[in-house]
C-alpha cells in the first residue's frame, strides 16, 4: 500500500511537472564591475522552457527563443541602469511554438545561462551572464528563402500573371510588424508606451472588415495576431491566395515629435526623398530585429533589374495610391498629397499592385491621439476601403 501511494504521489509529481504552464512574472537585471546580469522568474507554479540562446551582429543582441510562454508585465519597461551592458529587452510571440526574448546590447557580449529550479516561495528562475568581451562570438541563422533571381533579374513565370477579368478580387491587408518586433514605439508618459504593431493589427482587422463589406472583394490579413511574420512571408502569403493587391499598414516614429501627417509609399528602384528612404530602412529592419537573415537580401531594389511585369504592377500601384490618398485626406492630415516611393521589401511581389499606408506618426502627440482613437480607425479604415474599391471599379 506505501509502494502503491508513493507510486501514485511520484506520478502526480512528475505530471504537474511536464504540464505545468511556461510563464514569465518578474525580470530583474543586476549590474557588477564583472557582469550584467538578468533573472526571468516564471509565477510560483508555472515553469520557464528555453529552447535556444544566440547572440547576433549589427547591431548586437542577444536572442533567447522559449516554449509558448505567458509574459505577465512589460519587459520594455524593465529599469535599466545608464551603465548597464544592455540598452532594452524586448518579447513577442515569434510564432505558434515560440515566444522571443531580444536582449539588445551595448557591444558583444560573451555569455553563460543557467536554470534554478522553482522553491516553495520562488517560480523557476532562468539567469544570464553577460561579461564584457572583445572576442564576442556570433551566430547566422540559417537563410531564408528569397524571391528567386537569375543574376540581376526577377525570374517570374508567365501563369503567375493575372487576367484582368475577374468575378471577385483578393485584396492582401498586412498589419506591419508584429510579435517580437514591436515597430515604432510612442511614449504616452514615463511608464506606458504605443506600439506600431498594436495599432495597424487593430487598423487592418477594420479594413478587412470594411473590405468584405463591397461586393467582388474579399480581404485577408498577414497575421490576425500579435505573431512575428517574416518580410517575405508576407509576400509568400499574398501570392498563396492569389492575391490582386497588397495593402501594408504602418505607424511611423520620427525623432521630432512635431513631424506628422499620414502618406502612401509604392516601390521604387530609388527613394522620392531622405524621409522615405529613412521610412525604408526601418520597416526593412523588421526581420532583422527578431534574428532572421534573409538569402540574397544584401541585393536591395537598388541593386536588381525590375522586369516589365513589375513596372507595369508598379504603375497600377500608383493608380490605387492615388484612390486611396484621396479618401484618406477626408480623414486625417495627409503630410504629401502624392504618393510617395522608395525600397520597402513588403512591395517587392513581382506581379501584385502593392501600396504602404503610413497611417500617421506615433510619436507625434495629435496623430498618436488619432491612431488609438477607435473611432479615427474606422474611419481610416473606411476610407482605404473605398480608394481601393474606386480603383478596382475604374480600371477593371
Amino acid at each position: 500500500m506505501k509502494k502503491l501511494l508513493f507510486t501514485m504521489l511520484s506520478f502526480a509529481f512528475i505530471a504537474n511537472q511536464a504540464f505545468a504552464a511556461n510563464s514569465v512574472e518578474k525580470i530583474r537585471v543586476g549590474e557588477t564591475k564583472e557582469k550584467t546580469r538578468i533573472v526571468f522568474q516564471a509565477s510560483k507554479n508555472d515553469s520557464i522552457s528555453v529552447k535556444k540562446v544566440f547572440q547576433l551582429n549589427n547591431p548586437p543582441r542577444l536572442v533567447i527563443d522559449m516554449q509558448k510562454t505567458k509574459f505577465k508585465l512589460s519587459a520594455s519597461n524593465i529599469n535599466i541602469a545608464p551603465q548597464s551592458r544592455i540598452q532594452s529587452i524586448r518579447e513577442g510571440v515569434f510564432n505558434s511554438k515560440t515566444h522571443r526574448i531580444v536582449i539588445d546590447l551595448k557591444a558583444g557580449m560573451k555569455y553563460k545561462y543557467f536554470e534554478i529550479a522553482r522553491t516553495k516561495t520562488m517560480g523557476q528562475r532562468f539567469v544570464v551572464d553577460l561579461l564584457s568581451t572583445k572576442n564576442a562570438t556570433y551566430y547566422t541563422p540559417k537563410p531564408q528563402a528569397n524571391v528567386s533571381s537569375r543574376g540581376n533579374e526577377i525570374s517570374i513565370r508567365k501563369g503567375d500573371i493575372k487576367s484582368l477579368r475577374k468575378d471577385n478580387f483578393v485584396v492582401m491587408i498586412d498589419a506591419g510588424h508584429g510579435g517580437v518586433d514591436p515597430g515604432a514605439v510612442g511614449k504616452i508618459s514615463r511608464r506606458k508606451s504605443v506600439y506600431e504593431k498594436t495599432i495597424t493589427l487593430s487598423i487592418a482587422k477594420k479594413l478587412q472588415r470594411e473590405i468584405n463589406k463591397y461586393p467582388n472583394m474579399t480581404a485577408y490579413l498577414t497575421r490576425s495576431t500579435d505573431v512575428f511574420v517574416p518580410l517575405r512571408t508576407r509576400i509568400k502569403k499574398a501570392t498563396k491566395k492569389n492575391a490582386d493587391l497588397f495593402i501594408s499598414i504602418h505607424a511611423d516614429a520620427h525623432n521630432s515629435s512635431k513631424i506628422r501627417g499620414g502618406s502612401v509609399y509604392i516601390l521604387s528602384e530609388n527613394s522620392s526623398d531622405k524621409e522615405a528612404a529613412r521610412l525604408a530602412r526601418i520597416a526593412n529592419r523588421g526581420d532583422e530585429v527578431a534574428g532572421v537573415i534573409l538569402k540574397n537580401e544584401a541585393r536591395d531594389i537598388q541593386s536588381i533589374l525590375i522586369d516589365l511585369t513589375q513596372r507595369e504592377s508598379m504603375n497600377k500601384s500608383a493608380l490605387l495610391a492615388q484612390d486611396v490618398l484621396k479618401q484618406m485626406k477626408n480623414v486625417v492630415y495627409v503630410k504629401h498629397t502624392k504618393a510617395k516611393f522608395a525600397g520597402f521589401v513588403v512591395l517587392k511581389s513581382a506581379d501584385i499592385p502593392s501600396i504602404l499606408v503610413e497611417s500617421s506618426y506615433i510619436s507625434n502627440p495629435k496623430d498618436r491621439a488619432m491612431l488609438i482613437n477607435p473611432k479615427k480607425q474606422d474611419q481610416l479604415a473606411k476610407a482605404i476601403a473605398k480608394g481601393t474599391y474606386n480603383y478596382l471599379k475604374k480600371n477593371y
